[in-house]
C-alpha cells in the first residue's frame, strides 16, 4: 500500500484540486474575517477532472462576510454543463431540463460544513476562492490565496488556505480547511 498522503495541485481552470486517496473521511468548512463578502467554491468530484463531467459531482458554495463561520449558501454549478441524450419528440419541458447535482449518500452538510462520507475509489475536490468588492471597483474578484498542510503520518492531513481580498492586505480575510482523516488501519510494511 502506498502511504497515505495528498497534495494541493492548480485546478485546470484555475483555483486547488485536491486529490481524496480511498477509504478517507473529508471535513470542509471555513471562517470569514473581512467585510466584504468572501466566497469558496468547492466541487466534490467522483469522475472526470473538470466539474461537470460527471452527474455524480456535488457543489457547494461556502460564504460571508463580518466575523464567524462561513455559511453554505447556494449550489455552485459549473461553467461547463453536462451533456444530456438528445430530446425525443414527445418529451415535455419539464423532462427537457438538466438535473441539477444533489447531495445523496457520499456527502452531507449542516449549513457551515461538509462531511464526506470514506469511499473505496479516488474522489477529488476543486476549490475557488473569490471576494464580492464593493464600491468603484465592484464586482467578484479571485482572492489571493495561501495554503498550509498539516500530516499525521496514516492518520490524517489538514489544508488550512488564507485568504485576502485586497482591502487590507492581512492576508485574513477568510481562512478555510480541508480535513482528510484516513478511515481504514494502514498496512505495515511486511505484513
Amino acid at each position: 500500500m502506498s502511504a497515505f498522503d495528498a497534495n494541493v495541485t492548480s485546478a485546470p481552470n484555475g483555483g486547488y484540486r485536491i486529490n481524496i486517496p480511498t477509504d478517507t473521511a473529508v471535513v470542509m468548512f471555513g471562517t470569514v474575517t473581512a467585510n466584504w463578502k468572501q466566497s469558496v467554491r468547492a466541487a466534490f468530484q467522483h469522475d472526470g477532472t473538470q466539474p461537470g463531467e460527471s452527474m455524480n459531482d456535488v457543489y457547494y458554495t461556502f460564504e460571508g462576510s463580518g466575523q464567524g463561520l462561513m455559511s453554505i449558501g447556494p449550489i455552485a454549478l459549473p461553467s461547463v454543463v453536462p451533456a444530456r441524450t438528445p430530446v425525443l419528440a414527445e418529451e415535455t419541458e419539464d423532462q427537457m431540463r438538466v438535473p441539477e447535482p444533489i447531495t445523496g449518500p457520499d456527502s452531507t452538510n449542516d449549513g457551515t460544513s461538509v462531511t464526506i462520507r470514506p469511499s473505496n475509489r479516488p474522489r477529488h475536490l476543486t476549490l475557488k476562492f473569490e471576494a464580492d468588492r464593493p464600491g468603484a471597483q465592484a464586482g467578484t474578484v479571485a482572492s489571493k490565496v495561501t495554503w498550509k498542510k498539516n500530516k499525521v503520518t496514516n492518520y490524517a492531513i489538514y489544508f488550512t488556505f488564507y485568504t485576502e481580498d485586497g482591502g487590507d492586505g492581512d492576508n485574513h480575510d477568510s481562512t478555510f480547511t480541508v480535513n482528510m482523516v484516513l478511515a481504514k488501519k494502514p498496512r505495515v510494511a511486511g505484513k
